[in-house]
């Protein structure tokens, strides 16, 4: 059986964490340090949308935390900007950047990229990867990822603005689209659904009420390179923030946020995609569950 059975633990995960990826936007000012002299305020504003998408984004107690949250500040900080975060859903956001609104979009799928019309300008290198999975009940009767195509007639739901949910809207998969990751979970755990389409880091944080067993199918459906973008408008600061990038993926800056998130480094986690070892993350789930709770 090549599915990773998972009893998920019962950690209360505050709904407030995950209710931003509604159409409602809220604007988080960073608390990253203050500039040379002693004032955030004297610093410009960087405003950037995200959306909940544990472990790389999301809120604990009204504060932004997570892999991108990190890498923003960090990055921010050395521009000599303060950031500003707004938690949107992700079509919202795709709107907002298109119409240069938000100067910083971090979650950005080569298929946005490819749309008529496009105004984004990805920023490289890419500094995270989606992986989508199909989860299911425990007691379900698939094993292992049998492939969209074999799940004519089948009930899946996503998130709205989902890339393959996009690609693949004609392959006789009942669709069922959502706004918010935790809706997600509860159409699956109430069986309103056959499956969950849903990135593998990002599913794992989830809890229900009370604890479920559930099973995520693996290989993933695909490995997608995720981009932070801009509008081309923009191009000074995608220059800069490239630079950045580039700067913590050498240094190893980068692999320290992925270590503190997920418990493995980035390179590390490359690694395993590149191997298919992609149930073989150790520690991983120990780690997002001693950060739920804190």
């Amino acid at each position: 059986m090549t599915a990773i059975s998972i009893q998920i633990a019962r950690v209360l995960i505050a709904v407030s964490i995950l209710s931003g990826c509604s159409d409602s936007e809220e604007h988080i000012t960073s608390d990253s340090p203050p500039s040379a002299d002693g004032s955030i305020n004297s610093r410009p504003t960087l405003d950037v949308c995200i959306t909940p998408w544990m472990p790389f984004s999301y809120r604990i107690a009204e504060k932004p935390s997570g892999v991108m949250v990190d890498l923003v500040n960090d990055i921010s900080l050395a521009l000599g900007y303060q950031p500003r975060f707004h938690f949107m859903a992700l079509q919202r956001c795709y709107a907002e950047a298109q119409q240069n609104r938000i100067q910083l979009n971090i979650y950005t799928s080569p298929l946005a990229m490819s749309r008529p019309g496009n105004q984004l300008r990805a920023i490289e290198p890419s500094v995270q990867n989606q992986m989508p999975v199909l989860v299911v009940n425990s007691d379900s009767p698939l094993d292992d990822n049998p492939g969209l195509e074999q799940l004519t007639g089948q009930r899946i739901a996503g998130l709205r603005g989902n890339s393959i949910m996009i690609r693949q809207r004609d392959i006789g998969v009942e669709w069922v689209f959502a706004n918010q990751l935790d809706y997600l979970w509860q159409l699956l755990v109430s069986r309103r659904v056959d499956a969950v389409l849903g990135d593998y880091h990002s599913q794992v944080m989830l809890s229900p009420e009370q604890s479920q067993a559930v099973e995520f199918l693996l290989p993933p459906i695909h490995i997608e390179p995720i981009y932070w973008s801009t509008h081309q408008d923009n191009a000074d600061l995608a220059e800069q923030i490239s630079a950045e990038l580039s700067r913590r993926l050498d240094n190893g800056v980068l692999d320290y946020y992925y270590q503190q998130h997920l418990g493995v480094t980035l390179s590390q986690l490359k690694s395993m995609i590149r191997s298919n070892h992609y149930s073989n993350i150790p520690g991983l789930l120990d780690a997002l569950s001693r950060e739920s709770t804190e």
